[in-house]
Formats: C-alpha cells, structure tokens, sequence
C-alpha cells in the first residue's frame, strides 16, 4: 500500500504531534503485555515514542513505518536518547508487499509481540485483512497482539480513515486464530481531535 502523501510532505508536523504526547494508558498496557526480553514488531512507529519505551521494558524491538521521512527521524530521536539501546528501524508499509514482508522475515523470526497503534483505522477493509495475516504471519503460536485503534477517529482531508466497531477488529483477529485476552475502550485517550475510544 502506498503511503498517502501527507506522511511525506508532512512528516515533520506529524513528528511533533506523535512526540507531543505520552498516553499513560498505552504505557500501562504496554508495560503489562511486553516482558522483558521480548522480541517486539512495531507496525507505523510515527515517531518511535512507543518503541523506545518499549525498548525501556527491557524488549528488543523492531520499529517500522511507511513513510521514509518519517522513519529517519523516529530513527534520529531515538538513537539520540538511547543511543545502543534503540530499536532497531525498517522501511515497511502495512499490509506490506510480498517482497518487503520476505526480506524482513529473511533476517529476523517471528516475534514475541506484534504492535500497532493509531493505524488500522487508515487501511480499507481489504488492506486490513491482508495486514491481519500479515500480523498472524509475524507473531508466535504463542504470542501476543496489542491493537490500538480509534473508534471515533475526526480524520484528516489528507488521511483516508474507515470507521469500524471494535467488534469488527475483534471479530477479524479471532478469525485469524487470536483470542481476545483483554479489551479496554477509553474516552481521551491519543491526540486532540483524534481521540481513541
């Protein structure tokens, strides 16, 4: 899937936006999902706020996003505030191309945890099926999911957004072979004007 253009030619605003913020309530449910040691995929990084926290808990995190510009400064922040602790980073859009989901699988295993936040909201309904097997492909038999979406998300005139019903992404996943361990749906929680619910 393409990147839309506002990742591109906004990559900087979307930096401070992402940087601007530390919701506790995705640090607490990190905090209780990723042990330490843990080999983590983070799917759209933005900014890599969350995986250098989780590098924090002590995971070894593989950090991704679709948009290159973006990419290099999540990378530039977190090598300035980790420096060999930082995740490790990787161009990959989500659902990813064949190739790219192969070169990455060539070099890493699966993981312990497979992450997302702030996302799937972006994808239509066939990009989301392929990126949920995407997902399933990525994680161990035994490991864990963390979705992060927004239910109410306002959009944005250069970001497409597909509403859905966290019974929709609920219901996709369980298809997929997950099971639902634990749901939690908060009002305030993410950006001004996009928050997650």
């Amino acid at each position: 899937m393409p990147m839309p253009s506002a990742y591109e030619t906004r990559s900087e605003a979307f930096f401070r936006l992402y940087e601007g913020e530390t919701p506790q309530e995705i640090q607490t449910l990190l905090t209780r999902w990723i042990p330490k040691g843990s080999r983590v995929l983070e799917l759209a990084c933005g900014s890599s706020r969350d995986a250098r926290f989780m590098s924090g808990l002590g995971a070894i995190v593989e950090a991704t996003d679709g948009s290159g510009p973006l990419l290099k400064l999540a990378e530039a922040r977190a090598q300035a505030l980790l420096g060999a602790e930082s995740p490790s980073f990787s161009l990959l859009c989500l659902p990813p191309d064949k190739g790219s989901e192969d070169a990455l699988f060539a070099r890493l295993p699966r993981f312990d945890a497979v992450y997302t936040c702030g996302v799937l909201q972006h994808l239509s309904d066939h990009e989301l099926y392929e990126g949920a097997c995407f997902m399933e492909r990525a994680v161990t038999d035994k490991g864990t999911l963390i979705v992060v979406v927004p239910l109410d998300h306002k959009g944005d005139p250069d970001r497409k957004t597909f509403l859905r019903d966290s019974l929709d992404y609920a219901t996709l996943f369980e298809r997929m072979g997950f099971r639902l361990a634990s749901q939690e749906i908060r009002d305030g929680v993410g950006s001004p004007g996009h928050e997650c619910r």
